[in-house]
């Protein structure tokens, strides 16, 4: 193998741990900015995995009633395959076959901060069983 080929995935691997390293103190310490990061991810995962060709669509909605406030997002993309639905919610764990990287984090840090702030969040299909719908149900502050 080539120095230069050596070099790239040396360095390619560092900055994927670097991203994990930034995930896992995150995961540790998700109180300041939490809501906001819970969002960044959530829609940034609807924009990322769309199939090849398709035009993301995503949908943010809320409603507030009885002390709870019920966010969705929902998109137009791969999708979570029912058995996995509880899964991609653990540390580490994607979806089998995206091919589109990342560390595995972000979901489970989308719990962690809806736990903390005494909330629940779940997934399910699109509409028309096209893409998914993050659900979170957060006490409403105040």
């Amino acid at each position: 193998m080539e120095v230069a080929a050596l070099l790239a995935r040396l360095h390619h691997g560092a900055q994927r741990l670097d991203r994990m390293v930034a995930n896992l103190l995150l995961h540790a310490t998700s109180r300041d900015r939490a809501l906001q990061h819970l969002m960044d991810n959530l829609v940034g995962n609807a924009v990322k995995f769309v199939p090849a060709g398709v035009e993301p669509r995503v949908v943010v909605s809320g409603t507030q009633a009885g002390g709870v406030v019920d966010v969705t997002v929902t998109d137009n993309g791969i999708g979570i395959p029912v058995g996995m639905r509880e899964q991609v919610f653990q540390r580490f764990e994607q979806v089998p076959g995206t091919g589109l990287g990342g560390t595995g984090m972000g979901l489970s840090i989308c719990r962690t901060i809806v736990q903390r702030h005494g909330g629940r969040i779940t997934v399910g299909d699109g509409p028309d069983g096209v893409g998914t719908s993050f659900r979170v149900r957060l006490p409403a502050a105040g």
